[in-house]
């Protein structure tokens, strides 16, 4: 499952798999759409301050999230 996650401290979007979300740590089906979570972000290290956008299951959805919120 990924999630299309804007980074909270930093105004900035990407897509991340759920098992990247630190805190608060929930089965994949229990992550709601708007939650506030604490992420680690590839190429930056430690966890961030992220909410969950949206949340789908294939990786491939990663095209459509680009074209809504570029």
């Amino acid at each position: 499952m990924y999630s299309l996650v804007e980074w909270v401290d930093e105004g900035k979007y990407s897509v991340i798999p759920l098992s990247k979300v630190k805190e608060p740590r929930k089965g994949f089906e229990e992550y709601k759409e708007g939650d506030a979570v604490k992420a680690s972000c590839p190429g930056f290290p430690g966890v961030h301050n992220a909410k969950l956008v949206a949340i789908r299951g294939k990786f491939h959805v990663y095209s459509t999230f680009y074209k809504s919120y570029s």
